[in-house]
């Protein structure tokens, strides 16, 4: 999930609900340090709900593919 966070479109994805708006301000500005803040908390509850279920997810199409493949034999 570190991975997909480098993209950035987590970030684009939370900027772009509309849910709070980047704080106008020079750069240093303490507010935008408190919107990262949030972002960052939001983003990390997020991955924290649904990563179990990717995970499951995940392993569960694998084990179907992987069984499939190896019955073609």
């Amino acid at each position: 999930m570190e991975r997909a966070l480098e993209t950035g479109a987590a970030f684009d994805a939370f900027a772009e609900t509309g849910l709070i708006a980047w704080p106008e301000g020079e750069m240093g500005d303490p507010r935008h340090a408190r919107y990262e803040a949030i972002e960052d908390e939001v983003l990390a509850a997020t991955i924290a709900a649904i990563l179990p279920t990717v995970v499951d997810a995940f392993a569960t199409a694998a084990r179907e593919i992987i069984g499939r493949e190896r019955r073609r034999r």
